[in-house]
């Protein structure tokens, strides 16, 4: 699932809204925010996709990964934080970080 930052949403999150930051490997660093932050943090809010995604999450730290593909602001939801090292992704799967 695709999530947009607007430029002040970037601005907030000390995010680059036209570059992602790389780590020194080169690989792209993910971006880790609750969920009800981000919901708030939309001043026009998000459509009712996105919305009824992330509001059931309330305070989970969703993992956002930027997708230049898709232009400046557009991150991949991966999932929510759910242990120390772990993630459930959105189909339920837990992974490693």
């Amino acid at each position: 699932m695709l999530v947009y930052l607007d430029r002040d949403q970037c601005s907030l999150f000390g995010l680059d809204y036209l570059s992602p930051t790389q780590s020194p490997d080169g690989d792209l660093v993910r971006f880790f925010c609750a969920a009800d932050t981000l919901l708030a943090s939309k001043k026009k809010g998000y459509d009712k996709e996105t919305t009824d995604l992330l509001k059931p999450l309330g305070g989970k730290t969703a993992i956002l990964h930027p997708a230049p593909a898709e232009g400046p602001g557009w991150y991949t939801l991966l999932g929510w934080l759910s242990g120390r090292g772990v993630y459930t992704a959105l189909d339920g799967t837990t992974h490693s970080l």
